[in-house]
Protein backbone atom coordinates (compact mmCIF):
# COMPACT_ATOMS: atom_id res chain seq x y z
CA UNK A 1 0.00 0.00 0.00
CA UNK A 2 2.66 2.45 0.28
CA UNK A 3 3.95 2.07 -3.50
CA UNK A 4 0.40 3.11 -4.14
CA UNK A 5 0.07 5.93 -1.42
CA UNK A 6 3.35 7.47 -3.01
CA UNK A 7 2.39 7.08 -6.43
CA UNK A 8 -0.85 8.60 -5.79
CA UNK A 9 1.04 11.37 -4.19
CA UNK A 10 3.05 12.30 -7.58
CA UNK A 11 -0.29 12.13 -9.35
CA UNK A 12 -1.65 14.74 -7.10
CA UNK A 13 1.22 16.66 -8.06
CA UNK A 14 1.90 15.52 -11.47
CA UNK A 15 -0.77 13.97 -12.93
CA UNK A 16 0.81 13.17 -15.98
CA UNK A 17 -0.04 9.79 -18.26
CA UNK A 18 3.00 8.28 -17.20
CA UNK A 19 1.55 8.57 -13.56
CA UNK A 20 -1.65 7.60 -14.32
CA UNK A 21 -0.58 4.45 -15.72
CA UNK A 22 1.59 3.41 -13.12
CA UNK A 23 -1.60 3.61 -10.92
CA UNK A 24 -3.64 1.55 -13.14
CA UNK A 25 -1.28 -1.21 -13.36
CA UNK A 26 -0.29 -0.83 -9.69
CA UNK A 27 -4.31 -1.19 -8.57
CA UNK A 28 -4.62 -3.84 -11.22
CA UNK A 29 -1.99 -6.08 -9.74
CA UNK A 30 -3.29 -5.64 -6.49
CA UNK A 31 -6.40 -6.67 -7.85
CA UNK A 32 -8.03 -3.92 -7.38
CA UNK A 33 -10.10 -4.05 -10.63
CA UNK A 34 -12.79 -1.28 -10.78
CA UNK A 35 -10.50 1.54 -9.92
CA UNK A 36 -7.56 0.74 -11.84
CA UNK A 37 -10.28 0.45 -15.06
CA UNK A 38 -11.16 3.88 -14.15
CA UNK A 39 -7.15 4.81 -14.64
CA UNK A 40 -6.64 2.94 -17.98
CA UNK A 41 -9.85 4.67 -19.51
CA UNK A 42 -8.06 7.89 -19.18
CA UNK A 43 -5.20 6.77 -20.28
CA UNK A 44 -6.58 5.35 -23.26
CA UNK A 45 -7.99 8.74 -23.95
CA UNK A 46 -5.42 11.20 -23.60
CA UNK A 47 -2.20 9.11 -24.38
CA UNK A 48 -1.08 10.27 -28.15
CA UNK A 49 1.05 6.53 -28.11
CA UNK A 50 -1.15 4.57 -29.63
CA UNK A 51 0.44 1.13 -28.71
CA UNK A 52 -0.07 2.49 -24.89
CA UNK A 53 -3.92 3.27 -25.74
CA UNK A 54 -4.27 0.02 -27.58
CA UNK A 55 -2.60 -2.05 -24.03
CA UNK A 56 -5.02 0.20 -21.69
CA UNK A 57 -8.13 -0.60 -24.06
CA UNK A 58 -7.29 -4.85 -23.68
CA UNK A 59 -6.80 -4.07 -19.75
CA UNK A 60 -10.24 -1.86 -19.46
CA UNK A 61 -11.64 -5.60 -20.95
CA UNK A 62 -9.47 -7.59 -19.00
CA UNK A 63 -11.19 -5.76 -16.12
CA UNK A 64 -14.81 -6.21 -16.79
CA UNK A 65 -14.19 -9.87 -17.78
CA UNK A 66 -13.00 -10.58 -14.42
CA UNK A 67 -15.96 -8.52 -13.18
CA UNK A 68 -18.05 -11.02 -15.24
CA UNK A 69 -21.68 -10.12 -17.12
CA UNK A 70 -20.19 -7.08 -18.90
CA UNK A 71 -20.03 -8.52 -22.46
CA UNK A 72 -21.11 -6.06 -24.70
CA UNK A 73 -19.02 -3.65 -22.85
CA UNK A 74 -15.96 -6.33 -23.20
CA UNK A 75 -16.26 -6.85 -26.77
CA UNK A 76 -16.80 -3.27 -27.24
CA UNK A 77 -13.52 -2.28 -25.95
CA UNK A 78 -11.77 -4.84 -27.99
CA UNK A 79 -12.99 -3.64 -31.21
CA UNK A 80 -12.33 -0.28 -30.32
CA UNK A 81 -8.51 -1.59 -29.81
CA UNK A 82 -8.77 -3.16 -33.25
CA UNK A 83 -10.14 -0.19 -34.75
CA UNK A 84 -6.91 1.93 -33.23
CA UNK A 85 -4.46 -0.74 -34.35
CA UNK A 86 -5.54 -3.07 -36.65
CA UNK A 87 -2.03 -4.49 -37.50
CA UNK A 88 -1.74 -6.14 -33.70
CA UNK A 89 -2.81 -9.23 -33.05
CA UNK A 90 -3.95 -9.45 -29.47
CA UNK A 91 -7.28 -7.79 -29.27
CA UNK A 92 -8.00 -10.56 -32.68
CA UNK A 93 -7.42 -12.98 -29.90
CA UNK A 94 -8.89 -12.44 -26.78
CA UNK A 95 -12.04 -11.33 -29.00
CA UNK A 96 -12.12 -14.92 -30.63
CA UNK A 97 -11.95 -16.46 -26.69
CA UNK A 98 -14.85 -14.03 -25.90
CA UNK A 99 -17.14 -15.59 -28.89
CA UNK A 100 -15.49 -19.38 -28.02
CA UNK A 101 -17.03 -18.94 -24.61
CA UNK A 102 -20.62 -17.80 -26.23
CA UNK A 103 -20.21 -20.34 -28.52
CA UNK A 104 -20.35 -18.07 -31.03
CA UNK A 105 -18.21 -20.31 -33.46
CA UNK A 106 -18.22 -18.45 -36.68
CA UNK A 107 -17.23 -15.71 -34.97
CA UNK A 108 -14.52 -17.29 -33.20
CA UNK A 109 -12.57 -18.93 -36.01
CA UNK A 110 -13.03 -15.43 -37.68
CA UNK A 111 -11.19 -13.38 -35.30
CA UNK A 112 -8.77 -16.37 -34.73
CA UNK A 113 -8.06 -15.82 -38.44
CA UNK A 114 -7.69 -12.59 -38.15
CA UNK A 115 -5.30 -12.77 -35.46
CA UNK A 116 -3.32 -15.15 -37.03
CA UNK A 117 -2.49 -13.17 -40.11
CA UNK A 118 -1.54 -9.90 -38.00
CA UNK A 119 1.85 -9.15 -36.93
CA UNK A 120 2.82 -9.38 -33.73
CA UNK A 121 5.26 -6.89 -32.71
CA UNK A 122 6.51 -8.58 -29.46
CA UNK A 123 7.26 -5.54 -27.63
CA UNK A 124 6.57 -4.88 -23.78
CA UNK A 125 2.87 -4.76 -24.15
CA UNK A 126 2.21 -8.03 -25.45
CA UNK A 127 4.64 -9.29 -22.81
CA UNK A 128 2.85 -8.15 -20.21
CA UNK A 129 -0.40 -9.18 -21.84
CA UNK A 130 1.13 -12.79 -21.87
CA UNK A 131 -0.09 -13.23 -25.11
CA UNK A 132 0.79 -16.24 -26.77
CA UNK A 133 1.85 -15.39 -30.21
CA UNK A 134 3.48 -18.92 -31.01
CA UNK A 135 0.40 -20.91 -30.45
CA UNK A 136 -2.55 -18.61 -29.23
CA UNK A 137 -4.21 -17.86 -32.48
CA UNK A 138 -3.73 -21.52 -33.85
CA UNK A 139 -5.08 -23.49 -31.48
CA UNK A 140 -8.48 -20.87 -31.12
CA UNK A 141 -8.68 -21.50 -35.12
CA UNK A 142 -8.48 -24.89 -33.89
CA UNK A 143 -11.27 -25.50 -31.85
CA UNK A 144 -12.92 -22.57 -33.94
CA UNK A 145 -12.88 -25.15 -37.21
CA UNK A 146 -14.51 -28.73 -35.03
CA UNK A 147 -17.52 -26.64 -34.36
CA UNK A 148 -18.13 -25.39 -38.22
CA UNK A 149 -17.71 -28.43 -39.52
CA UNK A 150 -13.85 -28.39 -40.65
CA UNK A 151 -12.87 -31.33 -38.69
CA UNK A 152 -9.85 -32.34 -40.46
CA UNK A 153 -8.77 -28.54 -40.67
CA UNK A 154 -8.82 -29.09 -36.55
CA UNK A 155 -7.01 -32.01 -36.08
CA UNK A 156 -4.04 -31.08 -38.80
CA UNK A 157 -3.85 -27.38 -36.48
CA UNK A 158 -3.78 -29.75 -33.17
CA UNK A 159 -1.12 -31.71 -34.71
CA UNK A 160 0.66 -29.06 -35.92
CA UNK A 161 0.68 -27.42 -32.71
CA UNK A 162 1.91 -30.28 -30.58
CA UNK A 163 4.64 -30.85 -33.08
CA UNK A 164 6.31 -27.40 -33.38
CA UNK A 165 5.12 -25.57 -30.02
CA UNK A 166 4.00 -27.68 -27.49
CA UNK A 167 6.97 -26.87 -25.16
CA UNK A 168 6.53 -22.96 -25.16
CA UNK A 169 2.70 -23.60 -24.37
CA UNK A 170 1.49 -22.91 -20.95
CA UNK A 171 -0.15 -25.94 -18.86
CA UNK A 172 -3.58 -25.15 -19.49
CA UNK A 173 -2.96 -24.84 -23.11
CA UNK A 174 -1.33 -28.13 -23.04
CA UNK A 175 -3.80 -29.76 -21.05
CA UNK A 176 -6.45 -28.29 -23.47
CA UNK A 177 -4.44 -29.58 -26.58
CA UNK A 178 -4.33 -33.57 -25.09
CA UNK A 179 -8.00 -33.75 -24.46
CA UNK A 180 -9.20 -31.99 -27.71
CA UNK A 181 -5.79 -34.31 -29.61
CA UNK A 182 -7.89 -37.60 -27.72
CA UNK A 183 -11.29 -36.84 -28.31
CA UNK A 184 -10.71 -35.59 -32.08
CA UNK A 185 -8.46 -38.36 -32.66
CA UNK A 186 -8.04 -40.04 -36.29
CA UNK A 187 -9.57 -39.19 -38.92
CA UNK A 188 -8.96 -42.18 -40.66
CA UNK A 189 -11.62 -45.36 -40.91
CA UNK A 190 -10.12 -48.04 -38.89
CA UNK A 191 -7.92 -50.45 -40.61
CA UNK A 192 -10.07 -53.78 -41.13
CA UNK A 193 -8.77 -56.96 -42.48
CA UNK A 194 -10.93 -59.02 -44.83
CA UNK A 195 -10.59 -62.11 -46.14
CA UNK A 196 -9.84 -61.02 -49.54
CA UNK A 197 -6.86 -59.92 -48.24
CA UNK A 198 -5.84 -63.30 -47.15
CA UNK A 199 -3.02 -64.71 -49.68
CA UNK A 200 -1.52 -60.90 -49.12
CA UNK A 201 -0.43 -61.59 -45.93
CA UNK A 202 3.16 -61.54 -44.23
CA UNK A 203 2.24 -63.73 -41.39
CA UNK A 204 0.17 -67.03 -42.38
CA UNK A 205 -1.15 -68.67 -39.37
CA UNK A 206 -3.17 -72.03 -38.62
CA UNK A 207 -6.73 -70.83 -38.92
CA UNK A 208 -6.37 -67.92 -40.57
CA UNK A 209 -8.79 -69.23 -43.69
CA UNK A 210 -11.73 -68.63 -40.69
CA UNK A 211 -11.65 -65.04 -40.15
CA UNK A 212 -13.86 -62.71 -42.56
CA UNK A 213 -12.90 -59.43 -41.03
CA UNK A 214 -11.51 -58.28 -38.07
CA UNK A 215 -12.91 -55.79 -35.79
CA UNK A 216 -10.17 -54.11 -33.63
CA UNK A 217 -9.04 -50.12 -34.82
CA UNK A 218 -5.63 -50.77 -35.70
CA UNK A 219 -5.57 -54.64 -36.84
CA UNK A 220 -4.54 -55.27 -33.05
CA UNK A 221 -6.65 -59.00 -32.54
CA UNK A 222 -4.93 -59.88 -35.92
CA UNK A 223 -1.36 -59.34 -34.39
CA UNK A 224 -2.04 -61.36 -31.39
CA UNK A 225 -3.88 -64.29 -32.98
CA UNK A 226 -0.89 -63.94 -35.59
CA UNK A 227 1.55 -64.29 -33.30
CA UNK A 228 0.10 -67.07 -31.27
CA UNK A 229 -0.85 -69.14 -34.35
CA UNK A 230 -4.33 -69.21 -34.60
CA UNK A 231 -4.89 -70.17 -31.01
CA UNK A 232 -7.79 -71.60 -29.78
CA UNK A 233 -9.37 -70.90 -26.50
CA UNK A 234 -6.77 -68.41 -25.32
CA UNK A 235 -7.51 -65.92 -22.50
CA UNK A 236 -7.50 -62.28 -21.74
CA UNK A 237 -7.68 -59.12 -19.62
CA UNK A 238 -8.56 -56.32 -21.58
CA UNK A 239 -8.25 -52.97 -19.54
CA UNK A 240 -10.38 -50.29 -21.40
CA UNK A 241 -13.22 -52.60 -22.95
CA UNK A 242 -14.70 -49.54 -24.89
CA UNK A 243 -17.32 -50.78 -27.76
CA UNK A 244 -17.98 -54.59 -27.69
CA UNK A 245 -17.16 -54.81 -31.46
CA UNK A 246 -16.31 -51.51 -33.08
CA UNK A 247 -12.69 -50.81 -32.91
CA UNK A 248 -12.72 -53.77 -29.86
CA UNK A 249 -9.53 -56.12 -30.17
CA UNK A 250 -11.39 -59.39 -28.23
CA UNK A 251 -14.02 -59.74 -30.07
CA UNK A 252 -12.54 -61.97 -32.56
CA UNK A 253 -10.83 -63.78 -30.45
CA UNK A 254 -13.92 -64.26 -28.97
CA UNK A 255 -16.35 -65.25 -31.61
CA UNK A 256 -13.85 -67.48 -33.77
CA UNK A 257 -11.13 -68.94 -31.59
CA UNK A 258 -13.37 -69.12 -28.77
CA UNK A 259 -11.24 -67.56 -26.06
CA UNK A 260 -12.53 -66.65 -22.64
CA UNK A 261 -11.71 -63.28 -20.66
CA UNK A 262 -12.58 -60.75 -18.88
CA UNK A 263 -13.22 -56.22 -19.83
CA UNK A 264 -12.84 -53.48 -17.57
CA UNK A 265 -14.89 -50.27 -18.43
CA UNK A 266 -15.49 -47.25 -15.94
CA UNK A 267 -17.69 -46.25 -19.04
CA UNK A 268 -21.82 -47.19 -17.71
CA UNK A 269 -23.23 -47.36 -21.29
CA UNK A 270 -20.77 -49.02 -23.08
CA UNK A 271 -20.39 -51.49 -20.25
CA UNK A 272 -24.37 -52.27 -21.15
CA UNK A 273 -23.40 -52.66 -24.41
CA UNK A 274 -20.74 -54.81 -24.12
CA UNK A 275 -22.70 -57.41 -22.36
CA UNK A 276 -25.38 -57.32 -24.06
CA UNK A 277 -23.77 -59.12 -27.07
CA UNK A 278 -20.60 -60.53 -25.94
CA UNK A 279 -20.19 -63.50 -23.81
CA UNK A 280 -17.42 -63.03 -21.90
CA UNK A 281 -18.75 -59.91 -19.30
CA UNK A 282 -17.07 -56.01 -18.93
CA UNK A 283 -17.64 -54.91 -15.42
CA UNK A 284 -17.93 -51.56 -14.30
CA UNK A 285 -14.42 -50.82 -13.19
CA UNK A 286 -11.78 -47.75 -12.74
CA UNK A 287 -8.89 -49.10 -14.11
CA UNK A 288 -6.68 -47.18 -11.84
CA UNK A 289 -8.09 -48.83 -8.75
CA UNK A 290 -8.71 -52.61 -9.39
CA UNK A 291 -8.24 -55.21 -7.45
CA UNK A 292 -6.03 -56.97 -10.68
CA UNK A 293 -5.32 -60.15 -8.64
CA UNK A 294 -8.76 -60.65 -7.97
CA UNK A 295 -9.93 -60.22 -11.32
CA UNK A 296 -7.27 -62.35 -13.31
CA UNK A 297 -8.32 -65.33 -11.57
CA UNK A 298 -11.05 -64.90 -12.64
CA UNK A 299 -10.08 -65.15 -16.31
CA UNK A 300 -7.67 -68.36 -15.34
CA UNK A 301 -6.50 -70.65 -12.80
CA UNK A 302 -3.34 -70.33 -14.68
CA UNK A 303 -0.35 -68.04 -14.51
CA UNK A 304 0.28 -67.49 -17.69
CA UNK A 305 -2.42 -65.18 -19.45
CA UNK A 306 -2.40 -65.19 -23.23
CA UNK A 307 -3.13 -61.61 -24.09
CA UNK A 308 -2.95 -58.29 -21.92
CA UNK A 309 -4.97 -54.91 -23.71
CA UNK A 310 -4.65 -51.73 -21.71
CA UNK A 311 -5.97 -48.77 -23.42
CA UNK A 312 -7.62 -46.12 -21.57
CA UNK A 313 -7.28 -42.15 -21.20
CA UNK A 314 -5.45 -40.37 -20.93
CA UNK A 315 -1.74 -41.61 -21.82
CA UNK A 316 -1.21 -40.89 -17.79
CA UNK A 317 -3.54 -43.19 -16.82
CA UNK A 318 -2.66 -46.01 -18.73
CA UNK A 319 0.39 -45.91 -17.41
CA UNK A 320 -0.54 -45.64 -13.96
CA UNK A 321 -2.75 -48.95 -14.76
CA UNK A 322 -0.10 -50.56 -16.28
CA UNK A 323 2.03 -50.45 -12.96
CA UNK A 324 -0.79 -51.97 -10.65
CA UNK A 325 -0.67 -55.22 -13.09
CA UNK A 326 0.38 -57.66 -11.14
CA UNK A 327 3.88 -58.86 -13.50
CA UNK A 328 5.31 -60.73 -10.27
CA UNK A 329 2.45 -63.58 -10.17
CA UNK A 330 1.65 -63.14 -13.85
CA UNK A 331 3.01 -63.43 -17.68
CA UNK A 332 1.19 -61.96 -20.56
CA UNK A 333 2.03 -63.77 -24.09
CA UNK A 334 1.26 -60.77 -25.59
CA UNK A 335 0.82 -56.90 -25.12
CA UNK A 336 -0.87 -54.43 -26.81
CA UNK A 337 -0.27 -50.99 -25.03
CA UNK A 338 -1.73 -47.79 -25.75
CA UNK A 339 0.70 -45.00 -24.96
CA UNK A 340 -1.32 -42.36 -26.76
CA UNK A 341 2.30 -40.30 -27.38
CA UNK A 342 0.04 -37.89 -30.32
CA UNK A 343 -2.13 -36.47 -26.77
CA UNK A 344 0.59 -37.09 -24.58
CA UNK A 345 0.98 -33.58 -22.75
CA UNK A 346 4.03 -34.92 -21.07
CA UNK A 347 5.80 -36.60 -23.96
CA UNK A 348 6.89 -39.05 -21.36
CA UNK A 349 4.49 -42.10 -21.01
CA UNK A 350 5.44 -43.98 -24.14
CA UNK A 351 9.62 -44.26 -22.92
CA UNK A 352 8.16 -44.69 -19.28
CA UNK A 353 6.03 -47.77 -20.40
CA UNK A 354 9.19 -49.12 -22.92
CA UNK A 355 11.43 -48.96 -20.07
CA UNK A 356 9.24 -50.56 -17.10
CA UNK A 357 8.12 -53.99 -19.79
CA UNK A 358 11.87 -54.09 -21.12
CA UNK A 359 13.03 -54.28 -17.44
CA UNK A 360 9.94 -56.88 -17.08
CA UNK A 361 11.48 -59.09 -19.40
CA UNK A 362 8.63 -58.25 -22.43
CA UNK A 363 9.80 -57.85 -25.96
CA UNK A 364 8.85 -54.80 -28.36
CA UNK A 365 7.78 -56.67 -31.38
CA UNK A 366 6.08 -53.67 -33.27
CA UNK A 367 6.33 -50.00 -32.01
CA UNK A 368 4.24 -46.26 -32.36
CA UNK A 369 1.37 -48.13 -34.73
CA UNK A 370 -0.43 -45.55 -36.72
CA UNK A 371 -3.82 -46.07 -37.70
CA UNK A 372 -3.53 -43.27 -40.55
CA UNK A 373 -2.17 -43.22 -43.37
CA UNK A 374 -0.19 -40.23 -43.18
CA UNK A 375 1.73 -41.54 -39.95
CA UNK A 376 0.30 -38.69 -37.37
CA UNK A 377 -1.26 -40.44 -34.56
CA UNK A 378 1.25 -42.71 -33.31
CA UNK A 379 -0.43 -44.25 -30.67
CA UNK A 380 0.47 -48.27 -29.43
CA UNK A 381 3.31 -50.36 -28.87
CA UNK A 382 2.43 -54.43 -29.09
CA UNK A 383 4.68 -56.52 -27.12
CA UNK A 384 5.23 -60.21 -25.94
CA UNK A 385 7.13 -62.63 -23.24
CA UNK A 386 9.36 -63.79 -25.74
CA UNK A 387 10.09 -67.43 -24.14
CA UNK A 388 5.67 -67.63 -24.74
CA UNK A 389 6.14 -67.30 -28.27
CA UNK A 390 7.72 -69.32 -30.79
CA UNK A 391 10.65 -68.07 -31.55
CA UNK A 392 10.50 -68.65 -35.61
CA UNK A 393 7.16 -66.53 -35.76
CA UNK A 394 8.50 -63.90 -33.23
CA UNK A 395 11.83 -63.86 -35.79
CA UNK A 396 9.23 -63.43 -38.20
CA UNK A 397 6.89 -60.54 -36.81
CA UNK A 398 9.69 -58.61 -35.11
CA UNK A 399 10.00 -54.92 -36.51
CA UNK A 400 13.43 -53.54 -34.71
CA UNK A 401 13.02 -50.01 -36.54
CA UNK A 402 11.95 -48.14 -34.07
CA UNK A 403 12.82 -44.94 -35.64
CA UNK A 404 9.60 -44.87 -37.36
CA UNK A 405 6.13 -45.16 -36.96
CA UNK A 406 4.47 -48.26 -38.51
CA UNK A 407 1.19 -47.94 -40.61
CA UNK A 408 -0.33 -51.43 -39.94
CA UNK A 409 -1.45 -52.31 -43.38
CA UNK A 410 2.68 -52.03 -44.58
CA UNK A 411 3.10 -54.18 -42.10
CA UNK A 412 0.81 -57.32 -42.51
CA UNK A 413 0.63 -57.17 -46.20
CA UNK A 414 2.85 -58.20 -48.56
Amino acid sequence: MSRIRDLLYCFVYNPTVNNRFELAETYYYEKQYAISLTFYLKVAEISTDKDLQYYCLIRCANCFEIAGNRKHSIMMLYKHAINLLPSRPEAYYYLSRMYENYSDWIDAYTYAEMAQNATPKNDVYTTKLNYPSKYGPKFQKAIASWHIGRGEDSRSLLIELKNTVFNDMDIAHKYSLQQNITKLGSSEPHTIYHKDNYGRLKFPFTNADKIDRTYAQSMQDLFVISILNGKQNGTYLEIGGGHPNNGNNTFLLETIFNWSGLALEKDVSLVKKYNAIRKNKCIEQDALIADYDSLIKEVSSEKIIDYLQLDIEPATNTYEALTKVPFDKYKFRVITYEHDYYADITQTCREMSRKYLKDLGYKLVVNDICSDRNKRFSYEDWWVYPELIDSTILSNMCNDNLSTYKFVEEYFYK
